[in-house]
């Protein structure tokens, strides 16, 4: 019945995506362009994130090429096609604090500030997602002072949307977080001196939530380096070849809108239900696939925004009291907040 399921929503997911040209996921053409912004499935859009942060924003895009895996043929929404390859090649964000007080457009290949190595924080975009400089959850995440990685997947990144290749993007996590701690494979060097090898979170949306629970909680890709997780709407029930969700205690934060149409509520219900660590459920009221992060009105983002900045102030900076999450409260005509009972 879940495999079920999961297929109905992975094929909401595809046929959200399909359409004339640009779909609603993303914006702009390429990920090195400054006005391009990864989104949700319903309601994303780059005017909908948070101010542009005041503190300086740096990035690069790298291409991270894992070797191991190949790379299946794709026909794209816009009629172009990937062609198939021996290897996967991951496009990525590395956005980071930097020197001078920039803004996104003028911000590629920024000195980076002098501070000590701060945590890293890989974002896993949603099916026909595309992360780019622009996207709100990059910038509101460095203006938190996170170096942050937004691996673009090469078989679901717009214009691209083959669903089951969520499998493989638990390893491509893994792969990105490979290049970015190696200081000499000539792909990322820069930033391994910029990350706490010892402080990893992960943070995914909608398709990308799944990719996040592959990485976190399945037996077969597990990534011991992550702390600690975040899921927005994200979907759940897929099977991983050679692996079984073992539900290992990493804290884990799950936001979903109670109006998301594409993937249900449901679906981060019973992973709240499952787990057995530190686990968070922000369940946003009226709200949409974009659960906050993309789309929604301002309630919403500082609510989504605010439960992922003490999240990972508790659970991966350790900066923070786990008080400020277990006795959170937030309006009730703005959502539910909820602390799993598994002590």
């Amino acid at each position: 019945m879940r495999r079920l399921a999961v297929l109905v929503t992975i094929g909401a997911l595809a046929a959200a995506c399909s359409g004339d040209g640009a779909d609603s996921t993303a914006t702009g053409s390429s990920t090195t362009s400054t006005d391009t912004t990864s989104g949700a499935v319903d309601d994303a859009g780059p005017e909908d994130g948070p101010d542009e942060p005041e503190s300086s924003y740096g990035w690069q895009v790298v291409e991270v090429v894992d070797a191991s895996r190949p790379t299946d043929a794709v026909r794209g929404n816009d009629g172009t096609t990937l062609e198939a390859a021996d290897s996967r090649v991951i496009r990525t964000v590395v956005a980071y604090p930097s020197v001078g007080n920039r803004s996104v457009d003028d911000s590629e290949a920024a000195a980076p500030a002098e501070r000590d190595p701060a945590p890293l924080v890989v974002f896993a975009h949603g099916l026909g997602g595309l992360t780019a400089p622009a996207d709100p959850v990059l910038q509101a995440l460095v203006d938190d002072g996170y170096v942050v990685a937004g691996p673009n997947f090469p078989e679901t990144t717009s214009p691209y949307a083959s669903a089951a290749d969520f499998q493989e993007q638990p390893a491509d996590v893994s792969a990105t977080i490979d290049a970015l701690l190696d200081p000499d494979d000539g792909i990322a060097d820069f930033a391994a001196r910029l990350i706490d090898a010892d402080r990893i979170g992960v943070v995914g949306h909608s398709l990308g939530g799944i990719t996040v629970y592959g990485a976190t909680l399945n037996s077969c890709c597990i990534d011991d380096r992550i702390d600690a997780a975040a899921s927005f709407a994200g979907v759940w029930g897929g099977e991983f070849p050679g692996g079984d969700f073992s539900f290992p205690p990493i804290p884990l934060l799950l936001v979903h809108g109670d109006a998301d149409g594409t993937v249900p509520l449901a679906q981060s219900r019973e992973v709240f239900g499952l787990t057995t660590g530190p686990t968070y459920l922000l369940t946003l009221s009226g709200t949409g696939h974009g659960a906050g992060i993309y789309g929604g009105g301002d309630d919403d983002r500082l609510a989504a925004y605010g439960a992922l900045t003490d999240f990972l102030a508790v659970h991966l900076d350790g900066e923070a009291d786990s008080s400020v999450l277990d006795e959170r409260s937030i309006d009730d005509a703005v959502g539910r907040w909820e602390v799993a009972d598994n002590g």
